[in-house]
């Protein structure tokens, strides 16, 4: 019994440090103000999870305009004619 009421002690003094680090103290109670703590506290979450995605966007693009050498390759389907005649259109 004792183990939980320290456990639930020191949630409530990392809750009072949290709230005062996201900013000044907001509501008219106690109540609300944890309310505002919770909505700044998701507002961060989203924030930071944000920020992970566009770094690991542009990370995973890093270096896609590096030009990349070809090897020539030969088309199987021309068998002889000139050049005009394998290249030309047809409408």
């Amino acid at each position: 019994m004792l183990a939980i009421q320290f456990n639930c002690a020191m949630i409530k003094k990392w809750w009072r440090i949290w709230a005062k680090a996201l900013g000044e103290k907001s509501g008219k109670s106690d109540k609300e103000a944890d309310f505002i703590a919770t909505i700044r506290t998701l507002i961060f979450i989203q924030l930071v999870v944000t920020n992970c995605f566009i770094i690991a966007g542009n990370i995973r693009h890093w270096n896609d305009n590096v030009p990349v050498e070809s090897t020539p390759t030969i088309n199987s389907n021309v068998t002889g004619g000139t050049h005009y005649e394998n290249n030309r259109r047809t409408y």
